[in-house]
C-alpha cells in the first residue's frame, strides 16, 4: 500500500506556515495564490489539503507553491524519499466523503436557534439597514427579501492575536443572513458591524456560522422580484447582488452565492422555474498559478452545469465589468459618483430601449457625461 505524505507536518516542522493555523483550522492568512485573506488549512478534505475563495488545492500544490519549486520538482524529491520521515505510518485511504454526523448536525442547530433567538428582523433604525443603504447607493432596503435578513446586537467574534497567537473573544453588531440550500434555511452568513454603516474593525468582519448541512451551491435570496418573473440573476456577494437588484429596480429574482466555488455549483435553478438565468461575475485578477480569474471561471462553470441541466445557450448569460479587479458594485458606485442620482433616467432608457442590461445602459450614460 502507497504511503501518503504528511504535508502539513512538513508546513508545521519547516515553519512554512504559521503555528496557528495548525491548532485551529478556521483560522485564515493570506492566500500564496491569490493574496487575500481568506487561506485556511482543510483537513477534512485530505491532509495537506487547502480552500480559498480562489478555489481549493493539495499538499502538493501547495507545497510547491511555498517553497518556489515546480510541482515536477517536488514529486521527484518525493519519488526519491526526501519526505520520507514524513510518511511513517501515514497510507493512503479511500477518498472520504465528507458528511456531518448526527451529533454535530444537532450542536450546530442548537447555536443557529439561539443566534436566532438573540437577533431580530431589522428596521430603519438599526445598524444593519444604515449599513446597506451606506454599501449600495440607491437602494430601497424594503424591497430585499427582509425575512432572511436579521440584526444580532451583540455577535461573539473570535479571533487570533497575532502577537501572542491567543484567541481573542469581542462583541459586535451582526448582519445574519439566511443561507438556504435544497432543503431550506441551513446556516446564518454573518457580517460584523461597526454600529455607523460600515463593516467592524475586525480581521475576518464575514464568517460563515457552522450549519445543519455541508454547503453545496448554498445561497441567499436577495430580491424575490415581481410574482410574474422566470428571470433569475445570480453572482457572488450579497451587497453586490443588492446593487444587481437595485439595477434591475426590483423586477427580477437576484439570488447572492457566498463565493465562487458555491456559485459554480449553484442549486435551485431549474429550466421548470426560469426561462432566463444572467450571471454577474466579478472580474477577478488572474490567479498565476491556477491560470483562470476565479469569477469568471465560477461563472462559466455555472453556464456548463445548467445547460447540461437543459438550459439552451440563448437564456444564459454571462455579463462581467469591463475593469480588473471589480465588481457590479464598483461599476454602480463608478457611475453614482459621475451622474448623482441616475436611477430615473436609467428605469426611462431601459423601458424605452427595452433593455434588460441596465449595466449597459450606465456605460452608455457614463460615456455621455465623459466623453470617453
Amino acid at each position: 500500500m502507497k504511503k501518503q505524505i504528511d504535508w502539513n507536518g512538513i508546513f508545521r516542522d519547516r515553519n512554512m506556515l504559521p503555528s496557528i493555523m495548525f491548532v485551529n483550522e478556521n483560522v485564515h492568512v493570506n492566500c500564496p495564490f491569490c493574496g487575500r485573506k481568506k487561506f485556511r488549512l482543510w483537513p477534512k478534505a485530505g491532509n495537506g489539503n487547502w480552500i480559498c475563495v480562489c478555489g481549493t488545492g493539495r499538499g502538493l500544490d501547495l507545497y510547491s507553491k511555498l517553497s518556489g519549486e515546480s510541482v515536477s520538482e517536488v514529486l521527484k524529491q518525493v519519488r526519491q524519499g526526501s519526505f520520507a520521515a514524513f510518511s511513517s505510518g501515514i497510507h493512503m485511504a479511500e477518498p472520504v466523503i465528507r458528511t456531518l454526523t448526527k451529533e454535530e448536525i444537532e450542536k450546530n442547530a442548537a447555536k443557529l436557534s439561539l443566534m436566532a433567538k438573540s437577533s431580530k428582523h431589522i428596521s430603519p433604525s438599526d445598524p444593519v439597514w444604515r449599513y446597506l443603504e451606506s454599501r449600495v447607493c440607491f437602494l430601497d432596503v424594503s424591497q430585499l427579501c427582509l425575512k432572511d435578513v436579521r440584526f444580532h446586537p451583540r455577535l461573539a467574534h473570535l479571533h487570533v492575536n497575532e502577537e501572542s497567537e491567543k484567541f481573542v473573544k469581542t462583541y459586535h453588531p451582526a448582519m445574519l443572513l439566511v443561507v438556504r440550500g435544497a432543503n431550506g434555511p441551513t446556516t446564518f452568513h454573518r457580517i460584523y458591524l461597526n454600529g455607523k454603516g460600515g463593516k467592524a474593525d475586525v480581521e475576518i468582519p464575514k464568517k460563515l456560522a457552522s450549519g445543519t448541512e455541508l454547503l453545496k451551491g448554498h445561497y441567499v435570496d436577495v430580491c424575490s422580484g415581481t410574482d410574474e418573473t422566470r428571470t433569475i440573476a445570480v453572482g457572488e456577494g450579497y451587497e453586490t447582488m443588492a446593487t444587481v437588484a437595485v439595477a434591475h429596480g426590483y423586477q427580477i429574482k437576484v439570488r447572492s452565492y457566498l463565493n465562487a466555488n458555491e456559485l459554480s455549483r449553484a442549486q435551485q435553478i431549474s429550466v421548470d422555474l426560469y426561462d432566463r438565468v444572467i450571471i454577474y461575475a466579478d472580474h477577478d485578477r488572474l490567479c498565476k498559478q491556477r491560470n483562470v480569474r476565479p469569477g469568471e471561471y465560477a461563472a462559466r462553470q455555472l453556464e456548463a452545469k445548467l445547460l447540461q441541466e437543459g438550459f439552451s445557450p440563448s437564456q444564459i448569460e454571462v455579463r462581467l465589468p469591463k475593469q480588473e479587479k471589480t465588481d457590479w458594485n464598483d461599476v454602480w458606485q463608478h457611475a453614482a459618483n459621475l451622474l448623482g442620482n441616475f436611477l430615473g433616467k436609467l428605469a426611462y432608457r431601459c423601458y424605452a430601449t427595452k433593455s434588460d442590461d441596465p449595466f449597459n445602459v450606465i456605460e452608455e450614460m457614463v460615456k455621455e457625461k465623459t466623453g470617453v
